[in-house]
């Protein structure tokens, strides 16, 4: 909730929906970018914010049950 309001749009917040990583794993996601990352966590000590608190995944079409 606060992750929208954050950004203006607090009514957002009834439609969001969490996937577990373990129910997409069947897809082969790429992961580009991941907060808890060494790299974001470095930033954030430096005094960086991060651009999201969520990973995000990439899907690709034909890639589930390769």
């Amino acid at each position: 909730r606060d992750y929208y309001a954050g950004l203006g749009f607090p009514e957002m917040a009834g439609f969001y929906f969490h996937h577990q990583q373990n129910e997409l794993a069947r897809f082969r996601p790429q992961v580009c970018y991941d907060p808890a990352s060494w790299g974001q966590k470095l930033s954030r000590r430096l005094g960086g914010k991060t651009s999201s608190p969520f990973v995000w995944l990439k899907i690709s079409a034909g890639e589930a049950g390769r």
